[in-house]
């Protein structure tokens, strides 16, 4: 092993890991950019984006969908995320398959996730994600694990949801070589007040092991059927969020931007394609 090589690699690599942890604290690699352009809310909201933040919220769809998202935290190329998702009702509930990735060739990390939601009632619905997350490390090695996730959401008033999503509750590990390290867990719970047709307003409480807890807000304003605006703020130090969602046709382009006080801009995009069939 050629030393001169390696210190500069790792150094790096311990530069990106420390904000590795960071975003994980503030943004799951997982969110929908649509999330989060709303501070990284949506434990309570439903629609074809809540695969992301949760699957609860897709048990009502009635139309298949392929979704893209690019999220670029602080600008930093090394440590943006990618994801790809399909999501297909049938009589039996809803099913969606969601691979994402994280990282760049020196430190990087997989994930394949496969997600069942059902409704019981118009007021109740549950989810399942089964996933697996492979990490890689070139100068170490690899490791894999699975791990669960599953929620729920309850509208006790038609313009009322109540969402609860955990991810990892079993506090799984996942070894490579001889270390051995916990797979974040996270425990999100909040509310989506529907206050009128064009405006929504989103609250939420995330947690993270080993780190404190904090306090997401959201809005989105619907300006006509093509055009949402989207804000939020969440975190400590405090970032300030906002994003446009544009629909034409099938296509959807969702758009995020933040701010943060110490970091810096995180940006991303996403895209997804509605197959609608007929009726």
């Amino acid at each position: 092993m050629n030393l001169t090589q390696t210190l500069p690699k790792l150094a790096l690599l311990a530069i990106l890991l420390a904000l590795h942890f960071h975003c994980h604290t503030q943004n799951p690699i997982l969110l929908s950019n649509k999330s989060l352009a709303q501070g990284g809310t949506g434990v309570a909201e439903k629609g074809y984006s809540s695969i992301h933040s949760n699957p609860s919220g897709s048990a009502y769809i009635t139309n298949s969908s392929v979704s893209a998202n690019y999220h670029m935290p602080y600008f930093t190329k090394e440590i943006s995320s990618q994801n790809i998702s399909l999501i297909s009702p049938t009589k039996l509930g809803v099913f969606h398959s969601i691979i994402s990735r994280y990282g760049y060739k020196y430190y990087n990390e997989s994930f394949f996730t496969l997600g069942y939601a059902k409704p019981f009632s118009e007021k109740f619905s549950i989810s399942f994600q089964l996933n697996l997350q492979h990490n890689q490390i070139p100068e170490s090695g690899n490791g894999s694990q699975l791990f669960s996730s599953f929620g729920f959401i309850f509208s006790p008033h038609p313009h009322l949801n109540i969402g609860f999503f955990t991810l990892n509750p079993e506090k799984s590990k996942i070894k490579i070589a001889q270390e051995t390290e916990t797979i974040d867990s996270y425990f999100n719970l909040g509310f989506r007040w529907n206050a009128t047709d064009q405006f929504a307003i989103s609250s939420e409480i995330s947690h993270q092991i080993s780190y404190s807890t904090i306090t997401r807000f959201g809005l989105e304003y619907k300006i006509n059927k093509t055009i949402r605006t989207r804000a939020g703020i969440y975190g400590k130090p405090i970032s300030y969020t906002m994003g446009l969602g544009i629909t034409i046709n099938n296509f959807t382009i969702d758009s995020s931007l933040a701010n943060h006080m110490v970091l810096g801009l995180s940006s991303g995009i996403g895209v997804s394609y509605t197959i609608k069939t007929k009726q």
